[in-house]
């Protein structure tokens, strides 16, 4: 407690409110307490010794918080608007010409809504420094210039320039469409009529952007539209690609309370014009039926799967509400619905519309779709033949009793480092010895060559060669180095002898396969091979893997989940690209060595390429992308030859893609250039 220093009075309490609040212990309650943590506040609140401080704040920058309320909690009671629809822009001007044409797009939906919402967008102009380009004054002018906004609709709110003191937003007379501010806008502004948040400075620079977004987020009225439209937030930034622009917004939102995942599930990209079109699902998920009765509807008749599909509770009014369950089948859905209509409820448009909606939310695989692939095939025998890498190992001519058995380059170190060890005192001591002796006594061995090449062919067995042939090739081998290497010393070193082989039969192999893609490429005519021997990615299956997890949400995906994609990384720009050209029907990303994944043939192995896709006139896209750096490498050739061969001899049904990437949009002009063949 603050007591008298000097005076008559010393060390005797001081008469003052701040002794009167710590003699009764408040509880203080700070509103917006980010802006409560300099030291001078610190003292304030230790002054007084409040029994406990409650803070409250949409931007905590402390970790003792005790509650909060998620945005998943925020957006069920109907207080934000969620999700985001990003944009992202080239430049500054783009961005405010898109920002000026979603906030009128906005308005003639709130128009027919009725919930007297008037859209208004909110532009964080570049603070006046040395550089910036789209400056208030800047902002302004373009907006009234460029962009046609009469000068009566646009509201500047900074520091110095405050015209929407003495405004109320919510006044059906305000004209009021457009506010540009720089930094955060003060304390207890909120006019829940902003929804399209334009940033002209890098959204990654946080700050002030926390505070601009959380003025679009916030539902008017806390209450949901029939229009779906009004119950999102908008924003449009400029920067480089839609990841950085995703990748800055998220940061953003984590900053301001959300948790990373639900930060990332509620960015999606903005379409670039505003106009609805039928072919584009207006729900993310289908809304499950609720249909109202007087009474409850007599079971005894229905079917088991018509009563697991129902849901039927009281409503608390009088009435009896029934919902379905998502899952059930379509046919049985129609059916409860025909059994509970009645003269006042007709619910079989709802279940109708149920319906379309669960078809519509569905991965193109799980409607039907499938993507087949052709398969490379020769015909040996009056059959047509797949080719793997052991086919064209096998026309190469593998055959390991035409081969040099010499074994080129092969050699025993027989005088291994061997150390003495002894005690000398109290101290282990140690010393290289010479073990020519030791080995010496060991010239005479129970092996001959038979048994050593017994042995080797029983551990060194080779899946695509007779037991016979390869005996017969290991008795060889043995019987041709035991001209230069006493068979004692090799039997030593039969475990050397072994691992050269290994090594001696895969090049040869190698050297096989080689000679067969070689043959594929200029003597072998391959054929396509279709049907039931072609490759099919459909509902059947499709290992992911490691799930792609992410804010980026692809459109035309075969499958729900896209598999073995890093966020942001090369790749996944790649599939972004591909994701986004008109002329891409389906695709898929090609996981490589799983039970389901489409495989071309090399010498030695399989080549899985990256992307497969179908194109809308029906072609099949096939898309390898390769780093600059791994572009001209011996696999990286032979990758690119067979894959140039499948194209050859599909007669203009295939296109091969060996792309390199560049964040720039290079993988949509490598597609442009690869399906019109550079026409």
């Amino acid at each position: 407690m603050a007591r008298h220093e000097d005076s008559a009075r010393r060390g005797k309490p001081i008469a003052s409110f701040a002794n009167l609040m710590k003699l009764h212990r408040p509880l203080v309650i700070v509103d917006e307490a980010h802006n409560f943590t300099s030291t001078l506040s610190a003292e304030t609140i230790q002054r007084i010794a409040p029994a406990a401080v409650v803070e409250f704040t949409a931007t905590p920058v402390r970790s003792n918080v005790i509650v909060s309320a998620t945005a998943a909690e925020l957006k069920a009671a109907d207080m934000i608007k969620l999700p985001i629809h990003l944009s992202q822009h080239g430049s500054w001007q783009t961005a405010i010409a898109h920002a000026v044409d979603n906030r009128a797009w906005l308005e003639g939906i709130a128009a027919k809504d009725g919930g007297g919402i008037r859209p208004i967008g909110l532009y964080q102009a570049q603070p006046a420094r040395e550089g910036a380009e789209a400056t208030v004054d800047v902002v302004k002018r373009h907006l009234i210039e460029d962009c046609r906004i009469p000068e009566d609709r646009i509201a500047v709110a900074t520091g110095n320039q405050r015209e929407l003191d003495g405004i109320d937003l919510f006044d059906p007379a305000c004209t009021i469409e457009h506010v540009i501010t720089v930094d955060a806008l003060k304390e207890g502004w909120d006019c829940s009529f902003a929804y399209v948040f334009c940033s002209l400075a890098s959204i990654r620079s946080g700050g002030a952007v926390e505070q601009l977004l959380g003025r679009v987020l916030r539902m008017p009225f806390a209450t949901r539209r029939s229009s779906e439209e009004l119950n999102r937030a908008y924003a449009h930034v400029s920067e480089k690609n839609f990841f950085e622009a995703a990748e800055g917004l998220k940061d953003r939102l984590t900053e301001m309370g959300f948790d990373e995942r639900t930060a990332l599930e509620a960015i999606v990209e903005q379409p670039e014009t505003f106009e609805w079109r039928e072919d584009q699902p207006l729900f993310t998920g289908p809304n499950l039926p609720l249909v109202r009765v007087q009474e409850r509807p007599d079971q005894s008749g229905w079917t088991p799967e018509m009563v697991a599909a129902t849901r039927i509770a009281d409503d608390g009014a009088g009435g009896v509400a029934i919902t379905f369950d998502t899952a059930a089948p379509d046919t049985v859905l129609r059916e409860v619905a025909a059994a509970v209509t009645t003269q006042e409820t007709v619910p079989i448009a709802a279940v109708e519309a149920f319906i379309a909606q669960r078809a519509a939310a569905l991965s193109p695989a799980e409607q039907g779709e499938v993507l087949t692939l052709p398969r490379l095939a020769i015909e040996r025998d009056g059959q047509l033949e797949i080719v793997f890498p052991e086919t064209l190992v096998d026309v190469g001519g593998w055959d390991l009793r035409q081969v040099d058995t010499s074994l080129p380059g092969f050699a025993l170190t027989d005088r291994p480092d061997t150390f003495e060890m002894d005690v000398d005192g109290d101290r282990a001591i140690y010393s290289r010895i010479d073990a020519a002796v030791e080995l010496a006594l060991d010239d005479a061995t129970d092996w001959d060559l038979a048994a050593l090449s017994r042995w080797l062919d029983r551990t060194t067995r080779q899946r695509d060669v007779a037991q016979p042939i390869f005996l017969e090739y290991c008795r060889r081998i043995v019987e041709g180095v035991v001209e230069r290497i006493p068979l004692a010393q090799l039997v030593r070193g039969k475990y050397a002898l072994r691992r050269a082989i290994v090594a001696r039969v895969a090049e040869l192999r190698h050297e096989a396969g080689a000679r067969g893609v070689q043959m594929l490429m200029d003597e072998i005519a391959p054929v396509l091979a279709l049907g039931d021997k072609g490759f099919s990615f459909s509902k059947a299956g499709y290992d992911p893997r490691t799930p792609c997890v992410g804010s980026w949400r692809p459109k035309k995906h075969l499958f729900a989940q896209v598999g073995d994609l890093k966020d942001g990384g090369e790749e996944w720009m790649a599939a972004f690209q591909i994701d986004d050209h008109p002329a891409v029907k389906h695709w898929v990303r090609n996981v490589d060595r799983t039970a389901w994944s489409y495989a071309l043939p090399t010498a030695t192995d399989l080549f899985y390429p990256d992307f497969v896709a179908e194109l809308t006139d029906g072609r099949k896209l096939i898309v390898e992308y390769k780093g600059a750096d791994r572009t001209d490498n011996a696999d990286s050739r032979e990758k690119r030859n067979i894959g140039a061969r499948l194209q050859e001899v599909s007669g203009g049904s295939v296109v091969f893609l060996w792309a390199v990437l560049d964040r720039g949009g290079g993988m949509a002009r490598q597609i442009d250039v690869a399906i019109t063949g550079g026409r």
